[in-house]
């Protein structure tokens, strides 16, 4: 009966577990029925979790060892035992199946799978792109000055012909998107307001256009696990919630008009701004923006969007950064303003160590645990979840300073 199972994984008997779980790892995900092509996909993902299942069940293991053992008792219960231990391993196999499958459906719902499945077209014509430069640029510098030395172009973007070439039709039919445009159409106007609901950024207005969108976290259940004096882990569990915020025509036009300002005043500041530092020109961009925005928003009578992202958190953050940038970088030729040796390293170590700062800053000096909760009121919506314990990002290294960045720019 194991020589079966030891088969199917494709492996001699002699396999002991952590060979047993790289092996169901690896034709688990050849033959998931979501990936692979061949008709058969399902019946052999059913078949391989079985057998995944009983060899690494250690109950039915030692029952098999036993009977194996003792020839009478082998010869009368042998099926019985196989039968049972077949059963109760489909079972758990069809069990995994579902549960994959159904979170699978969720991701390709949320948006998130059509997402990926475009960056891989873009990642593939990109290197079609690519292929073709490391082909034509030594011959144009050949042309041109008559240097000869670039020919390991040549094998980088031989080697890609190939690698393209290989993979056939398939290389430019990754699979269709879950939603099309007609989705895409329906979903817009399906979730358009019908004016029974109060826009929540505009006073005395009716919500009659596409609500904001935003999800929220909560974390719970922390637990913190030691094993030895340098290893050590943290584990918790994390709910997330997503919200529609009603909004008016008004708001709606207000807030797209507002992420154009924001975008075009950091690529302007790029260019345009005297600082010979592109860092300094990047926060001239922001603080520009972030004027002009406040004043179209002032004049419109409109709460923005992203208001929630304006804690003391936040601004504690802001203003490290801030003293960061103006103490390693030399002003005496401004705005010639250059940066010092130190910069980078300082910018690597507030990455990393800016949430150890901050918490160091709420608890010394605010004395308080968090300071997460919005400056500015919010929609009912949106204060109903801070009061509850949600935030808006997880408050990890790199990410912290990367998510409210880009969501206040879009």
């Amino acid at each position: 009966m194991l020589e079966e199972y030891f088969k199917i994984l494709g492996l001699p008997k002699t396999a002991k577990q952590d060979e047993i779980k790289k092996a169901f790892r690896f034709l688990a995900k050849k033959y998931h029925p979501d990936v692979s092509k061949e008709p058969n996909a399902s019946k052999k993902f059913v078949e391989i979790t079985e057998a995944y299942e009983i060899l690494t069940n250690q109950k039915i293991l030692e029952t098999l060892r036993i009977i194996a053992e003792n020839e009478e008792e082998r010869k009368r219960s042998y099926e019985y035992y196989k039968k049972v231990a077949k059963e109760k391993a489909r079972q758990s196999a069809e069990m995994r199946y579902k549960f994959l499958r159904k979170e699978h459906e969720a991701f390709q719902q949320s948006g998130m799978y059509d997402l990926f499945l475009l960056l891989k077209y873009m990642g593939h014509f990109l290197l079609i792109l690519v292929t073709l430069f490391f082909l034509f640029f030594p011959v144009y510098i050949a042309i041109k000055t008559g240097f000869f030395g670039l020919f390991f172009f040549w094998i980088a973007g031989i080697f890609l012909v190939f690698y393209i070439t290989g993979q056939g039709k398939s290389y430019f039919n990754l699979g269709p998107f879950f939603y099309n445009f007609h989705d895409l159409k329906n979903m817009f106007y399906e979730e358009m307001g019908k004016k029974t609901d109060d826009c929540g950024y505009c006073i005395n207005q009716k919500a009659d256009s596409y609500p904001y969108k935003m999800g929220m976290i909560k974390v719970h259940g922390v637990q913190l696990n030691f094993v030895g004096a340098v290893w050590h882990e943290a584990r918790y569990k994390r709910t997330y919630k997503k919200l529609s915020v009603p909004r008016c025509k008004k708001a709606f036009r207000i807030h797209i008009a507002i992420s154009l300002i924001k975008a075009c005043s950091i690529f302007l500041a790029l260019f345009l701004l005297p600082f010979e530092s592109l860092l300094w020109r990047f926060v001239g961009g922001v603080i520009t923006g972030s004027i002009i925005t406040a004043v179209v928003l002032l004049i419109s009578q409109t709460h923005s969007k992203v208001s929630y992202l304006f804690t003391w958190n936040m601004i504690i953050r802001f203003g490290l950064w801030l003293l960061l940038l103006i103490m390693l970088c030399n002003w005496n030729n401004f705005p010639d303003i250059q940066p010092s040796e130190y910069l980078v390293s300082g910018i690597i170590l507030m990455l990393f160590f800016q949430d150890l700062f901050v918490d160091l800053i709420t608890k010394i000096i605010f004395k308080k645990l968090s300071l997460n909760k919005p400056i500015i009121k919010q929609p009912p919506e949106i204060q109903k979840l801070f009061n509850q314990g949600y935030q808006n990002y997880l408050e990890l290294p790199i990410w912290s300073i990367l998510f409210p960045l880009i969501k206040w720019i879009l």
